[in-house]
């Protein structure tokens, strides 16, 4: 018995050790933090109606894909833009050949009155200067 105890013991702080790289009881940002951080200011600044800001944080790929008035239009249509944005996750993504995160918030707004919650995903890449861009933005 005593044996089986000490070899439990064993397992589990070898589980503790094994885990710990992963980020349980890691202290500090995760690997994404800056990702999100750019993504959580994208959002912040739709919100405070500060489309010239946000336009900047994006990449050349997103300008030609979306046009600043079709941003617009876009936060005009998604209620939920205006609205609180909490995160809900991070995944890690890539887009030929470059690697990406896809940041997922909730997002609340009113649509003819009543409350409407929405999936905001953005998908951020690191610029040549090592800075994040939104690539993509997606409500659903």
């Amino acid at each position: 018995m005593h044996v089986l105890r000490n070899a439990s013991r064993l397992a589990v702080i070898a589980a503790c050790f094994a885990l710990t790289p992963a980020g349980c009881g890691a202290s500090g940002p995760g690997p994404n933090a800056d990702g999100r951080e750019a993504a959580a200011q994208f959002l912040g600044d739709l919100r405070a109606d500060r489309l010239g800001p946000a336009w900047q944080g994006t990449t050349p790929e997103f300008k030609s894909l979306m046009g600043l008035e079709s941003l617009r239009d876009c936060v005009k249509a998604h209620t939920a833009l205006k609205g609180p944005a909490e995160y809900v996750e991070s995944r890690d993504a890539s887009r030929d050949g470059r690697a990406m995160v896809e940041h997922v918030f909730k997002a609340e707004g009113r649509t003819r009155g009543k409350p409407v919650t929405s999936t905001v995903k953005l998908l951020v890449t690191r610029a040549g200067d090592g800075s994040w861009s939104v690539e993509y933005l997606r409500v659903e």
